[in-house]
């Protein structure tokens, strides 16, 4: 998705209190793309793991938004 960062800040937090995450707005004011990953954590792998996020975020324009659902059965 498209994000336009006017202050030059792009802030993500946790509402279960972790840790402060980076500032990733990395080239300052203007338009940044943002892209996010999302998996369940499998019941047998990794204790007290529920899920897992991979956020990437990069400068460049657009506005669209596209979900693609990878689940797998």
């Amino acid at each position: 998705m498209g994000y336009q960062s006017p202050g030059g800040d792009l802030l993500l937090g946790d509402p279960m209190d972790s840790p402060e995450l980076p500032d990733l707005a990395i080239a300052g004011k203007g338009h940044y793309r943002v892209r996010v990953h999302y998996r369940v954590r499998v019941p047998y792998r990794e204790p007290g793991t529920l899920q897992h996020l991979l956020i990437m975020v990069y400068p460049g324009r657009g506005d669209q938004v596209t979900v693609l659902n990878g689940a797998r059965g």
